[in-house]
């Protein structure tokens, strides 16, 4: 072993079979089935008094050897310890989400996922619990994740329906103002909007939507060519009630958008809302 440094003589220790017999036949299968290593010095007088071992972690360091990092005795304690805290933890949201359902607040929850994931995955615990932790904390994620889509999915699907039952309430009207109920979903009522023109091409259309969760309003609004030309221009319509709303705004002749921190404003932003693109027309 020139390239190795150890002293000379060096200690041999096997685990499992007496290095004596070993040598009675060198040859011979247990010794390449036996852990048989070169010892820099002694440790142990026995291997049970290594007491509890953890594999915190394990790694390729050259091509075709991997290097594995253990804990032993009291800092395997310590993993052992820090491991069942967090798999507590992993449960406690597991039966937060069966019990809860529908009524669990999606971004409280989503967060405290990251979060117990980035802990267990900064924690010295064990390699193989750490990896099965992190991936159903993954799917924990995926489930809230795929239950916000089917449930923005379905808010779309509501609204488009709604606007529906409106454009044939308002078919004869220039203008519609009203408010939907898309929570925080601009998405619906940009398609909302996308519906108005498709059924009432010549109609000019502001929807709003109050997030009651984030305290918040927003409103989305879109003016046809033919009545940008009488003088109702979408910037211009937001901008009449971003200061009732209490944020701000902004767009072009044909469509604008804004938002602001007041939802309280409904009514009142509606009526403002009616009032200005009438007072163009």
């Amino acid at each position: 072993m020139f390239d190795e440094h150890y002293p000379d003589p060096v200690r041999v220790v096997s685990v499992g079979i007496p290095v004596e017999e070993l040598e009675k036949n060198p040859d011979g299968p247990s010794g390449y089935e036996t852990s048989v290593e070169f010892c820099g010095g002694s440790h142990l007088h026995q291997t049970g008094h290594i007491g509890d071992y953890v594999i915190v972690s394990e790694e390729g360091i050259a091509k075709g050897i991997r290097r594995i990092v253990a804990l032993t005795g009291p800092e395997a304690i310590k993993a052992l310890n820090k491991l069942s805290i967090l798999e507590n933890e992993v449960n406690t949201i597991a039966n937060f989400i069966k019990e809860k359902g529908d009524e669990i607040n999606q971004k409280d929850v989503v967060k405290k996922i990251v979060d117990l994931t980035n802990e267990v995955s900064h924690a010295q615990i064990s390699y193989w619990k750490k990896e099965e932790l992190r991936n159903t904390l993954k799917g924990f994620k995926k489930q809230l994740d795929d239950k916000e889509r089917a449930s923005k999915a379905m808010i779309v699907t509501q609204v488009i329906e709604k606007t529906k039952e409106i454009c044939l309430e308002e078919k004869s009207s220039d203008v519609i103002v009203t408010e939907l109920k898309a929570s925080g979903n601009t998405k619906a009522l940009d398609s909302a909007l996308k519906q108005v023109k498709q059924l009432l091409p010549n109609t000019a259309a502001m929807f709003f939507s109050v997030d009651e969760e984030a305290g918040k309003i927003y409103c989305l609004a879109a003016v046809p060519k033919n009545l940008n030309d009488k003088g109702l221009l979408a910037s211009e319509w937001v901008q009449s009630i971003v200061g009732i709303m209490g944020g701000k705004g902004g767009g072009k002749a044909e469509s604008a958008q804004a938002s602001g921190n007041n939802p309280k404003c409904i009514k009142e932003a509606i009526h403002k809302a009616k009032e200005f693109a009438l007072s163009k027309l």
